[in-house]
This record gives structure tokens, sequence and C-alpha cells, in this order.
């Protein structure tokens, strides 16, 4: 049997920092792994692959919160990485 839970988090006007709505969104993600105990690994996509992008903190935050509360092991997908072609509207 398997869990799906997707999270979606935009963190445009944060400014590289971590919001009381992140946190808020962490303690609320804590009571969906306490009650899925069998879900044991979660992968974190960071998506945006501009140049100052806010996101990935985003995503470290949330990892190291499941981490450190023993919630899932985790991994971050991080987008950028694969050098994907920057689109530009015409």
């Amino acid at each position: 049997m398997y869990n799906k839970v997707e999270i979606l988090l935009f963190t445009h006007e944060a400014k590289d920092s971590v919001t009381l709505n992140d946190i808020k969104l962490s303690k609320e993600i804590d009571k969906i792994f306490k009650k899925r105990i069998i879900m044991r690994h979660t992968s974190i996509i960071t998506s945006s692959v501009r140049e100052g992008r806010i996101s990935h903190n985003v995503s470290l935050y949330l990892q190291n919160y499941l981490t450190e509360n023993k919630l899932a092991t985790t991994e971050i997908i991080d987008l950028k990485a694969y050098n994907f072609p920057h689109l530009a509207l015409l």
C-alpha cells in the first residue's frame, strides 16, 4: 500500500526567509505524518530554476524539520541541477 501526500509551497513574497506560514504548514505536515506511520520517505521538489530563487530555502527548512522530528527520510529534487533551459515569453 502506498500513501501520497502532495504539498505545494509558494514563497515569492518571503524575501529569502522562512515565514510564519511556513512554520504553520510544517506543523500541519507533522500531523499528517504522525497519522501515517508507514510513510518513511518524502521527496521534496524545488521547482524554481531562477537566479535568486527563494523556494529552495523553504525546501531545505522542510527537509530539516522532517528529519529532526524523525517524521521521514527525505531527499530534495532540485530542478536547477538539471540545467533546464529558461523559457522566455515572446
